[in-house]
């Protein structure tokens, strides 16, 4: 499999902070499984699709805890929820953030 290499972080929307540094994005689901007679696997079905991801950063994170309007390419729909920000300083180095969330393609924010 060829390998690219591209300079700049080309997924990643508007409104993710000042400085983006790493980001990462990983698709799950749900899956309920039916056994046969015979002990092996007869029916599967997949349900509730989410993507988690966390993106490593710089400057003002540009977004707070709880739900956002994040604008991911290919995480289009629904709601994303930011689950955990950490904010560090340094004494000879910039300053940085790391934030986790989730993102719910089928769900609304509830009031």
């Amino acid at each position: 499999m060829p390998t690219t290499l591209t300079h700049g972080l080309h997924s990643i929307g508007t409104g993710i902070g000042d400085w983006l540094d790493t980001f990462k994005w990983d698709p799950k689901i749900e899956v309920s499984e039916r056994r046969n007679t015979a002990g092996v696997f007869g029916k599967v079905k997949s349900f509730n699709p989410t993507n988690e991801f966390s993106f490593k950063g710089g400057g003002d994170m540009g977004i707070g805890l709880g739900t956002g309007s994040l604008s991911i390419t290919g995480m289009s729909g629904g709601c994303h929820l930011i689950k955990s920000s950490l904010r560090n300083e340094d004494s000879h180095d910039f300053d940085g953030h790391e934030v986790g969330g989730t993102h719910y393609p089928g769900a609304t924010v509830a009031s």
